[in-house]
């Protein structure tokens, strides 16, 4: 608003104002003394315009230039906010309990953001959303629980226009974070090339997994006792694959008896970290006196 202390007549045009930064507008006059020019900011920055006029630039109806020179100086904000979400998990790891999601924002927004502003899919069972904490005017967090006994895919989504900083601009951009869960225990299954019947001799014990356990399995978790002789033994941990070992059996010489094949409870893991939750017990009857 230009506010002279007296009529300027047509001597004031919008060409007189010098803008320093972005555009200027409509031009209008509300009296011989009064005049208004809209000023736009340049989009998407942060600033401040100096909106000047030269004393020479206006004349009263006498002809008598201005006084002073005029100046004003006005802060401006078009700058949307931006959000980065993140994840406690590590990067490319799977969680395998609770976990917090973080969204740190570009600036201050203020109460514009809410937990219900956060869409959180579940591809495979039913999480739950936990504390919604403020930890500052840029920072919050949202502490998720994947569902129990499932692994899938969690998806998260800010929609644009979801939040809007202290100025009043909102962002423009969706934020997104994808966080794979796995709280499945691996399983094992046990079996012997001497199944269903009596070894008369070494055998081969296998170890079938339900996923990868990766190199969480030895043969210290592999536990053997035999009821009767001395001498028996168990060979070495062979990885046949990423879900498969076997292990040599050999019971001791000439006498009857059972081997008991024991495996405790956290024993091996799977990739994501997910420990066995069942102990596997097995037994397999041996005849090495060369007779029946």
């Amino acid at each position: 608003t230009f506010s002279f202390s007296q009529d300027v007549g047509t001597s004031f045009t919008a060409d007189d104002v010098v803008v320093s930064l972005g555009s200027k507008g409509a031009f209008t006059r509300l009296s011989e003394t009064r005049y208004t020019l809209l000023v736009t900011p340049p989009p998407g920055a942060v600033g401040s315009i100096t909106v000047s006029l030269a004393a020479t630039d206006y004349l009263n109806t006498y002809g008598t230039s201005g006084a002073a020179n005029a100046s004003v100086s006005q802060a401006f904000d078009a700058a949307p906010p931006t959000l980065a979400i993140s994840s406690s998990v590590g990067a490319g790891a799977a969680a395998i309990g609770d976990l917090t999601l973080s969204f740190s924002f570009s600036e201050d927004v203020g109460t514009s953001f809410t937990a219900d502003d956060v869409s959180v899919v579940f591809s495979a069972g039913t999480g739950q959303l936990m504390a919604f904490t403020r930890v500052s005017g840029s920072v919050w967090t949202l502490l998720i629980k994947p569902p129990a006994g499932a692994s899938g895919r969690i998806s998260v989504q800010v929609a644009a226009g979801a939040f809007s900083d202290l100025a009043g601009n909102a962002n423009r951009a969706a934020a997104n974070l994808t966080q794979d869960y796995d709280l499945v225990p691996p399983t094992l299954t046990l079996g012997s090339s001497a199944a269903g019947g009596v070894a008369t001799g070494p055998f081969l014990l296998s170890f079938n997994f339900s996923e990868d356990v990766g190199t969480s399995f030895t043969s210290d978790d592999v536990l053997v006792s035999f009821s009767a002789g001395t001498g028996g033994s168990k060979g070495s941990l062979t990885r046949v694959s990423a879900t498969q070992a076997t292990m040599l059996i050999t019971p001791p010489a000439g006498v009857k008896g059972q081997v008991s094949i024991g495996i405790a409870v956290g024993a091996f893991a799977d990739l994501a970290g997910n420990a066995n939750v069942s102990s596997y017990f097995g037994i397999q009857q041996y005849n090495t006196t060369g007779g029946p």
